[in-house]
């Protein structure tokens, strides 16, 4: 499939959606004291300027700062599993960068993530009306060394900044707009075109790498479990299966229509979730194995697919690109 071919099909699938996500882990670091105990310990000079002590920062209360922690990875769980990247991640809190979402979905997924946005905010609203307490207690639980620790905590007025969640408007598959670029010369305008495809095909290349890499593992976890005389069978088994069969057709025909990997995404559906419940595995030898031989040889097929990302079987005819008014209608 050409570049053009290519990149025109995720445009019409596909919008790109910013997403920022600031987690403090409350971890902190301790160099005084580190070294205090170096010293104490005998070692040299040197070693002791190596020398770190990490503490859960909050001590005791480390427990309802995880409540707000779990809230806001909550929000990175969900990303990572209805959303696929297109931009390379950044350090800081751009760390999530760019993320590919389905048209089709997206209204549920800014209906999903602006709930899960609400949750995390109440829950660290109601940490920060007890944070004073857990804060002083903490620093006087430290004892000769409860100074150093005051220096590294947030205080009241910075611990809301240490989280953040930011969840852009969606925007087109940035494809570029010749016209332009019609007062330039032509050499140079097919060059600026070329590159910007090159990069909009590797960004999108890289989107699909994920959903096949994340098939592969959810049907290696597969065949681990069911393999194995009293494995774990999770509701989550089944239900995450179909789901990434579902985001690997639709990445499919959002992006290179091959009508090998569509053929996959069937097999997994069809052949290994091939229960309605964890019930039928659980009481079924002969489906456990169908599912086992099933994802088996999917595995196989997936990462041939994988290491040849440029082949493709069917490619559709290209349509218009989706522009600001139809996204803004599903908003």
């Amino acid at each position: 499939m050409s570049d053009n071919s290519f990149i025109g099909n995720a445009a019409n699938a596909f919008v790109v959606m910013p997403i920022t996500l600031r987690i403090w882990r409350g971890k902190t670091t301790l160099k005084r004291a580190a070294e205090k105990a170096a010293q104490s310990a005998g070692v040299d000079g040197k070693a002791q300027d190596s020398t770190r002590i990490t503490v859960n920062g909050l001590g005791d209360a480390h427990e309802e700062l995880q409540k707000v922690i779990r809230a806001h990875d909550d929000i990175r769980t969900y990303v990572y599993k209805h959303t696929l990247p297109f931009t390379l991640a950044n350090e800081g809190e751009h760390k999530r960068g760019d993320r590919l979402v389905f048209v089709g979905a997206l209204p549920e997924v800014l209906s999903d993530l602006q709930d899960l946005e609400a949750k995390a905010c109440a829950t660290l609203n109601t940490f920060r009306g007890d944070y004073v307490e857990m804060y002083n207690a903490a620093i006087n639980s430290m004892g000769d060394w409860g100074g150093e620790l005051k220096d590294r905590l947030p205080t009241v007025d910075e611990i809301s900044g240490k989280y953040g969640v930011r969840i852009g408007n969606p925007q087109p598959v940035p494809v570029m707009d010749m016209e332009k670029y019609a007062s330039i010369p032509a050499a140079l305008a097919n060059q600026i075109a070329e590159r910007n495809a090159e990069t909009l095909r590797k960004q999108l290349e890289t989107a699909r790498g994920e959903a096949i890499s994340k098939t592969i593992t959810q049907l290696e976890r597969v065949v681990k479990n069911l393999s194995n005389e009293g494995g774990a069978i999770y509701d989550t088994l089944l239900r995450d299966t179909k789901h990434w069969a579902d985001m690997l057709q639709t990445v499919n025909a959002g992006i290179d229509c091959d009508t090998n990997t569509d053929e996959l995404a069937r097999i997994i559906k069809e052949k290994v979730a091939n229960v309605e419940s964890r019930e039928e595995w659980k009481n079924s030898d002969t489906k456990k194995s169908e599912a086992v031989r099933a994802a088996t040889s999917t595995v196989k097929s997936l990462k041939k697919v994988l290491n040849n990302p440029n082949k493709s079987t069917s490619p559709r005819k290209q349509g218009e690109i989706i522009n600001g008014g139809m996204i803004a209608d599903l908003i």
